[in-house]
């Protein structure tokens, strides 16, 4: 059984295009009624390397969360499964409904009694350990795939007002996990968080070895590129329980090739 590592270090990111038109993971009609993955026992069994991009908010690069065998089955098992990726929203709400080329990609849900889904459930659970973050549950883990030109504009994963789970009771999205399946997508295709701020000499150290995140065009906020087995963590909620909006971020365009992502959701009872 490999041991966890957890190597907590500083870093940075980098930025991108306009926010000015942006939503959170909110609609006017829709309660999202999750069935949790439960708590599972602690079980380190990958190997895990980590670096710190930024403390405030807390956003954490992941190195090899996922192994190869890993991401092979994962791929597999999202067969003939994928479909048009929608919105989950608050029916308090008083967004408009974004346009249809807001999110653009295909996803779907995983099943939860899958072995691997299992193993990952324990072992997101041991690193959240690792960070002092207490959570209640996790939602089904989500695969989301971009091929050619397909995006998800910027937008939160917290809700602007806390949706019901399965047994109608509130809870909130605390923290997100995207962890990277497929990336035959070039450099295109980065996960751009604009409102966050990395050291620009971890940015430019980044820049000359392993390019694995650097600077947006406009050289503020930071991108993380798409690498198999890779990821990114990050924390959504602030202490007060509402949404963090410098967590603001987006699913940039795949210019050629595809993409395809694992998106976990770690959540936190309201009530």
């Amino acid at each position: 059984m490999s041991l966890l590592l957890i190597l907590l270090s500083s870093a940075c990111i980098l930025s991108s295009s306009s926010e000015s038109d942006y939503l959170s993971s909110h609609d006017e009609s829709v309660i999202y009624k999750a069935d949790f993955s439960p708590l599972q026992p602690s079980s380190p069994d990958s190997i895990c390397t980590t670096l710190t991009l930024s403390t405030s908010p807390l956003l954490i690069y992941l190195t090899s969360f996922v192994s190869p065998d890993e991401a092979t089955h994962l791929l597999r098992l999202c067969q003939d499964r994928y479909s048009p990726s929608s919105l989950i929203t608050s029916p308090s709400s008083d967004t408009a409904p974004p346009p249809p080329t807001y999110r653009t990609s295909t996803s779907c849900t995983l099943p939860n009694e899958d072995p691997v889904i299992l193993a990952f459930t324990s072992r997101v659970y041991t690193f959240l350990r690792s960070l002092d973050i207490e959570a209640d549950g996790i939602e089904p883990f989500q695969a989301v795939r971009y091929q050619p030109s397909q995006h998800y504009d910027l937008h939160y994963d917290w809700f602007e007002t806390p949706i019901l789970n399965a047994d109608s009771r509130e809870y909130n999205r605390l923290t997100s996990i995207f962890l990277y399946l497929e990336a035959n997508c070039s450099e295109s295709g980065g996960t751009y968080f604009p409102r966050v701020s990395v050291s620009g000499d971890v940015l430019d150290e980044e820049e000359r070895s392993e390019k694995r995140f650097g600077k947006g065009k406009n050289g503020g906020g930071v991108v993380v590129r798409p690498v198999v087995g890779n990821g990114v963590f990050w924390v959504n909620l602030k202490a007060d329980s509402e949404g963090d909006e410098r967590v603001l971020h987006a699913g940039l365009p795949v210019e050629e090739g595809s993409k395809v992502g694992l998106n976990i959701w770690v959540t936190r009872l309201m009530s």
